[in-house]
């Protein structure tokens, strides 16, 4: 790892434009330890981006450049539309520009018809010349970044930091420790093994990530390396009074009271491995349930049933409409199965039924496709 630790830094010394990578799963643990690169990169004078796919929960708005985190790779700079000519030639090109868009015509030198699958979309300009991914344990995981930008993963180094046993090394430099709690952990060993002076404001992005993490040092990812990497933290002036003031006794009374009742209701269906829960459309107003407050308390619920193969919840949010929420190891499937969309690592679909009905239809429709 020493090795792995030392060709890291001697890529970020020489890097002036990195790209820091949040994967779709989004942990906050990965978005910290991101936020301390970020930090990091800035007193070295650098010129760093964060991109993620998905919208983070603003728990974590108290940490420095928390606003400086991109949700949509479009707006870091223009694109060009490439075609491949090495699959087929193209005899011309012409443009119209009509109401409301640009129309582009191409025309194959040949008399087949373009090749979608030819066209590819990269930034124009980008000048990024490392990209940091973390907690990924392949490309494809990285999720909606990866899929809708490939080109970009190939065309620029990687250094892939991860926790993940089953981690394919897919990076040009690969960061990985199966044994440490996430990202954060990593990242905090990696700068005291380099010895290098971490200022406070990268101290707190860590001891938070690595909080976060072990869930305040309480589950089993929980070793005597970890704490002694959180104490080496406060002496570097991380603030754990604030920390754990901001993390837990702030939170919104009303996400804790709407968790309470979600999980007052959880049942089971232990030889399918099924647990669900659901709250009524007065309850998503009485506690002001956005989606974003829906998938944080969604996540709250996984981590305490985390031996559950499937994991629903169901939420009424218009007459006759039901949205839910699945999480299962078999994502496409499921994604398949309810016609849904990815948030993170669960599928959101939506039912034509009033709740009730939708709970006996859809947990019908699980109880025989698990046990198939």
């Amino acid at each position: 790892m020493h090795d792995s630790i030392d060709k890291f830094f001697k890529q970020i010394n020489k890097s002036k434009n990195p790209l820091i990578v949040i994967p779709d799963s989004n942990n906050r643990d990965s978005t910290c330890a991101a936020l301390a690169l970020y930090n990091f990169f800035q007193t070295k004078e650098k010129d760093p981006r964060i991109i993620a796919a998905e919208k983070q929960d603003d728990i974590l708005n108290f940490l420095k450049n928390y606003e400086k985190i991109d949700y949509d790779y479009l707006t870091l700079g223009d694109f060009m539309i490439v075609f491949d000519t090495t699959r087929q030639k193209i005899a011309d090109v012409k443009y119209r520009l009509a109401e409301k868009k640009l129309e582009i015509f191409l025309s194959a030198q040949s008399n087949e018809p373009i090749n979608p699958n030819n066209i590819s979309f990269i930034p124009a300009e980008n000048n990024f010349d490392l990209i940091i991914v973390l907690g990924a344990s392949d490309l494809p995981s990285i999720g909606k970044i990866w899929k809708n930008h490939p080109n970009l993963f190939y065309n620029i180094g990687i250094a892939n930091l991860d926790y993940h046993i089953e981690n394919d090394q897919y990076g040009q430099i690969n960061l990985v420790d199966i044994k440490a709690s996430g990202i954060s952990e990593i990242l905090a060993y990696s700068f005291f093994y380099k010895q290098i002076n971490i200022d406070q404001t990268i101290a707190n992005c860590l001891y938070t990530g690595i909080m976060e993490a072990t869930e305040s040092f309480q589950t089993a990812k929980t070793t005597p390396k970890t704490l002694k990497i959180a104490a080496k933290l406060i002496d570097n002036q991380a603030n754990h009074k604030m920390i754990v003031r901001r993390l837990y006794k702030e939170q919104d009374f009303l996400t804790i009271k709407f968790w309470g009742i979600l999980m007052s209701r959880v049942r089971n269906k232990p030889k399918i491995r099924l647990s669900w829960t659901k709250a009524t459309d007065q309850e998503i107003k009485k506690y002001h349930a956005n989606d974003e407050k829906i998938k944080l308390v969604f996540n709250k619920i996984r981590k305490i049933y985390n031996k559950t193969e499937t994991l629903l919840l169901l939420w009424q949010n218009q007459p006759n409409q039901t949205r839910g929420l699945i999480q299962n190891s078999n994502q496409e499937y499921f994604k398949e199965l309810t016609n849904g969309e990815e948030w993170g690592k669960a599928i959101h679909f939506i039912i034509n039924f009033e709740l009730n009905k939708a709970e006996k239809k859809i947990i019908k429709l699980l109880e025989d496709e698990l046990r198939t």
